[in-house]
């Protein structure tokens, strides 16, 4: 009797092990510790092989080939076996997690197109109540309130946003004014002075908990307002990797039933492991169109991938 029960729970592991793949820790020694591989990975943060490399291994994988387990091919190449693209846009996309009080969309600063696509979705959609930025340093609320109360202009909130935010603020001003044309607040998220001195991983770490219990007490004092989340994609994860919480993971240790939805958002033309899934649509496919990227194996670190 003891043998076939053996047997059958050896059978399970293979099945449900395989659904979805092992998560692989980065080094101890590396500048992200204690995150995921896959984390660095899905950013482009750590890049696997080049872009040559990944073309070679999306027609490798499709031909059936296997790698060993916890390797950059194996995550990419699962990926790419069940990846599903559709044509969208992000106003589409946001209506998906329509049934979530918290919808996080996390991007790449660089990329100013992600800012002035958000600007416009939040303008097509009704849905949400507050637009919170990581963009703003929490001590810069009453600026920001002043703003949404007419005190001040957005001129003058762009001398303050510009002596905490490094990078371009065009695209962000866009974002701001559209939130306050369609009626959202905008919440102050940030602390990124008080950890200046602090290393890069544990900066973030800290940085996500000032985060996160500025949208738990919003949502304490709020409990029916949604809440979309605007920010680097480091802090837009579902999970991070074992030891580390993700700011979804600390605010709903607070409310058990709390949905959150997650988005990361893309520049298409760029050459990462994405490309080659890209690569592959349609050529009747318009050239400006936004696509949207569900795959199983990215299940534990984001709902969506979302390519401008």
């Amino acid at each position: 009797m003891i043998r076939p029960i053996f047997n059958l729970l050896i059978l399970l592991v293979f099945l449900f092990g395989s659904a979805q793949l092992a998560a692989t820790p980065l080094a101890s020694d590396h500048f992200l510790y204690p995150r995921d591989k896959e984390v660095t990975w899905m950013t482009g943060i750590e890049t696997g092989l080049s872009f040559s490399g990944n073309k070679r291994l999306y027609k490798s994988c499709l031909s059936g080939s296997s790698f060993n387990n916890g390797t950059y091919k194996e995550f990419v190449c699962e990926l790419y076996k069940s990846s599903k693209i559709v044509e969208t846009s992000l106003a589409d996309a946001l209506k998906e997690f329509d049934s979530m009080q918290v919808v996080m969309v996390g991007e790449r600063h660089t990329f100013h197109k992600n800012q002035f696509e958000l600007a416009k979705a939040i303008e097509a959609t009704s849905s949400f109540d507050v637009l919170a930025l990581e963009m703003f340093n929490y001590q810069s609320q009453s600026a920001v309130n002043d703003y949404l109360n007419e005190i001040i202009d957005l001129n003058e909130l762009k001398v303050v946003l510009a002596g905490e935010w490094k990078y371009q603020l065009d695209g962000y001003l866009e974002l701001i004014k559209a939130a306050k044309e369609s009626g959202l607040k905008i919440l102050a998220l940030d602390d990124r002075q008080r950890f200046i001195r602090a290393n890069f991983s544990d900066g973030l770490i800290f940085r996500d908990q000032v985060m996160a219990d500025i949208l738990s007490e919003h949502l304490v004092d709020h409990p029916h307002e949604r809440i979309l989340v605007y920010s680097g994609k480091l802090h837009a994860f579902k999970d991070l990797g074992e030891g580390i919480a993700s700011i979804a993971e600390i605010i709903k240790q607070g409310n058990l039933t709390l949905e959150v939805g997650h988005i990361q958002l893309f520049d298409k033309n760029r050459k990462n492991l994405y490309f080659p899934l890209l690569s592959a649509l349609p050529l009747t496919l318009s050239k400006e169109a936004t696509f949207s990227l569900k795959s199983s194996v990215l299940n534990n670190y984001t709902d969506m991938i979302l390519f401008h």
